[in-house]
């Protein structure tokens, strides 16, 4: 028969053996997910001398950030995303993430130095916590600080972005009065146009 002591010691091993971030809190789980991400960029940066290359490379650092799925119902409300069937809401995905990696990466030159700082808030769900940061570069002799959080919901990979915010300005509610009016006035087939138009533009 196992003594209590053993008992807690073999619970820990298989808490460790298990994967930490099954045990770990929601706010754990995030902040570890975007300090890999920005290591995989960082790397990628240095090593990167071409800006769609590097474009290219950051979608794929991305795709394993952001669950698209919820940042697209967050974009769009609720509402509008269950009405969309299967292949408008692949055809929505496919334009929207072109133009949030596009947004994202632009901030990101080939071989430039940055850094990023963790900054503290307190949540208002824990359920859906934040990840906020400072990511800090140089322009020049100019030093320059933006400010870029995430919103994490929780789903079948565990936590991941539905939302990213720059500098106070919430992405998934800057796109949505715009897209919901084009949807309304213009229709579906229109949206993905527009999108994929503002997604091509430097």
């Amino acid at each position: 028969m196992l003594e209590r002591g053993s008992i807690v010691f073999i619970s820990i091993c298989l808490m460790l053996t298990l994967g930490g971030q099954v045990w770990a809190s929601p706010k754990g789980e995030a902040t570890a997910l975007v300090e890999r991400n920005y290591s995989e960029i960082k790397r990628l940066v240095e090593a990167s001398k071409d800006r769609n290359e590097l474009s290219q490379q950051i979608t794929v650092a991305l795709d394993r950030l952001i669950n698209w799925d919820s940042f697209s119902q967050k974009t769009l409300s609720t509402t509008t995303w269950v009405s969309l069937d299967a292949s408008k809401k692949k055809l929505f995905i496919d334009a929207y993430r072109k133009l949030i990696v596009r947004r994202y990466a632009k901030r990101f030159k080939p071989g430039a130095d940055f850094r990023v700082e963790f900054r503290t808030g307190v949540d208002d769900d824990e359920k859906k916590p934040w990840v906020r940061t400072t990511v800090h570069s140089k322009n020049g002799k100019k030093s320059l600080g933006v400010d870029v959080d995430y919103e994490f919901w929780p789903g079948s990979q565990g936590y991941r972005v539905a939302d990213i915010v720059t500098d106070g300005v919430s992405r998934s509610r800057s796109y949505r009065p715009k897209f919901k009016s084009i949807l309304k006035k213009r229709g579906f087939d229109a949206l993905i146009k527009a999108i994929e138009r503002n997604a091509k533009r430097r």
